[in-house]
């Protein structure tokens, strides 16, 4: 992982149960506050030099390169020149950059998978990566593509179409357009909207393998179950509020896996009201249904690392397997949930090994 609270999974899931946080005025951004026309400061959670000077694609390859890196460090008793993996990426959201209506479109006609190579063959190449990548799937819904893409890898293990599978989330809320852009949809947090988000940037990247072939315990290990995804008909993209069904019933079918009484729940809440509401609707749901998520217990990785958008339910993943081998976690299971801005929503429940 790397993240605004370091180069490294270790580092950054430390940091954060110490409560530190690094979220810095933006240096090269700037805006006018509503309230009184002032020039007003965007607070962001920057991963450090690693992406500073870096803009769209270029900043993602950095986050790539990085997560790469750690996961070579993290897994030194894999021999990546033998063993055969394939590649789930999870981007950001396809169109969520508005391109500037003045600038001409022949610019970039590149496709979705165009893109997700050039970026996985350049990151690989930075990474010293022993073999050439080879792509599987790639998802871009958002927050919810990470977990989207654990459920293709996940089915390609079991049907027997691959022995190890690589799940790679990497995005930045913190490139030019995308800030441009959640200004533009009164979605960045400001004077304006005291109620948007704190932008933030990570690269994550997990290994999948068949239950029973699982790496060393000196290797951080969780066990993952079958992922949840469901649709929800109202959702931010169709401009009404969403009342919870969907998530409500992928958070039940993630806590009936993990078969403990009290929920650990890890969520992408970033203070935002529309993300918000269908949690508050979701959780009445869930209530109504078992006295379980009375009093459920709950992380809120955006506090520490802001809005790290498609990487952020892998976020949660390492979060909690590092919980669990530095004995800190709530609980022998955690649920990790993620709604994206259009229909998708999904859970998963994670188990200590």
């Amino acid at each position: 992982m790397v993240a605004a609270l370091g180069n490294g999974v270790a580092m950054n899931c430390a940091a954060a149960r110490a409560g530190i946080v690094r979220a810095q005025a933006l240096e090269n951004y700037r805006i006018r506050s509503a309230v009184d026309g002032e020039e007003e400061p965007v607070i962001g959670h920057a991963a450090g030099l690693l992406t500073r000077g870096f803009e769209g694609d270029a900043r993602l390859v950095r986050l790539a390169h990085g997560a790469l890196l750690d996961l070579l460090a993290q897994t030194p008793h894999i021999d990546w020149k033998t063993r055969p993996a394939q590649f789930y990426l999870s981007l950001p959201a396809s169109g969520r950059a508005k391109p500037n209506p003045n600038q001409v479109a022949h610019v970039s006609a590149a496709t979705d998978l165009e893109r997700a190579r050039r970026i996985l063959t350049r990151s690989a190449e930075l990474a010293a990566w022993p073999q050439s990548p080879r792509l599987a799937a790639i998802k871009t819904s958002g927050h919810a593509g990470a977990l989207e893409a654990v459920q293709a890898a996940l089915d390609d293990l079991q049907a027997g179409r691959a022995e190890m599978a690589i799940i790679l989330a990497i995005d930045s809320l913190l490139d030019a357009g995308s800030l441009d852009w959640l200004h533009a949809s009164n979605r960045l947090k400001c004077d304006a909207a005291p109620d948007g988000l704190q932008p933030g940037e990570a690269g994550v990247a997990i290994v999948l393998t068949i239950h029973g072939s699982a790496p060393p315990a000196s290797c951080s290990t969780g066990r993952l179950l079958s992922v949840h995804i469901g649709e929800e008909t109202r959702h931010l993209l169709s401009a009404e509020s969403a009342r919870g069904e969907a998530l409500a019933e992928v958070v039940a079918h993630a806590w009936a896996d993990a078969g403990v009484s009290v929920p650990w729940l890890i969520l992408d809440q970033n203070g935002e009201v529309h993300r918000a509401l269908d949690w508050g609707h979701a959780l009445v749901r869930l209530r109504a249904w078992t006295e379980a998520f009375a009093a459920p217990a709950v992380w809120y990785p955006a506090a520490s690392f802001g809005d790290t958008g498609a990487a952020s339910a892998l976020l949660g993943i390492c979060m909690s397997v590092r919980a669990w081998e530095r004995d800190y976690a709530p609980s022998e299971s955690a649920i990790v949930a993620s709604v994206s801005d259009g229909k998708a929503r999904a859970a998963v429940a994670v188990l200590k090994s």
